[in-house]
């Protein structure tokens, strides 16, 4: 029998071969597969151990500006995202937190997408631990899928903290936007 935290070990480590590993020939995550949806009954917020994480805004796009990096076939951008979340804990010292984002369009397709986070003035890097009971990160990433423009997606991100809590936030709809 697998215990809950073997099995969210093994989670977490096909999350990291999924992100780290996959990548079609245009340099964009493919579709994990089989297609899915979003896990049922998952909202903006939810609560990881001592820590309440709740998603503050995000948005989708591709860039089509005159110097694209990675190119896809119609010469834009792979996906780029910005999430911003705000975590609030009793404790700042007692939670370091991970995370895994995967990204579902209307077609059921989910890709697993490498993102970074950003957080506090001067946009340094973080580590998981937050810097006081309340903080704001970005989770960023210009790395996704060669998704259509106009292409509705949300966000799921899975998080867990150092003692095996898990939990996930999902964003609202959005439309992958085209930027000029």
């Amino acid at each position: 029998m697998t215990t809950r935290r073997g099995l969210l070990s093994k989670l977490m480590l096909a999350a990291f071969a999924a992100t780290g590993c996959g990548s079609d020939t245009d340099g964009g995550p493919e579709a994990l597969s089989p297609a899915a949806t979003p896990p049922p009954n998952l909202s903006q917020s939810g609560n990881v151990g001592n820590v309440t994480i709740s998603i503050i805004g995000a948005s989708f796009w591709r860039d089509w500006m005159p110097e694209v990096s990675k190119p896809g076939p119609d010469g834009g951008s792979p996906l780029q995202s910005r999430i911003s979340i705000r975590l609030d804990s009793d404790d700042a010292n007692d939670s370091v937190l991970s995370f895994d984002v995967r990204i579902y369009d209307a077609n059921k397709q989910v890709y697993a997408t490498r993102y970074s986070v950003k957080s506090g003035p001067g946009e340094r890097a973080w580590d998981g631990r937050l810097s006081a009971q309340s903080d704001v990160v970005e989770l960023v990433t210009r790395e996704g899928a060669y998704l259509p423009v106009g292409e509705k997606v949300v966000a799921v991100i899975n998080w867990s903290d150092q003692n095996g809590n898990t939990g996930s936030v999902v964003t609202r709809e959005a439309e992958v936007r085209r930027v000029d």
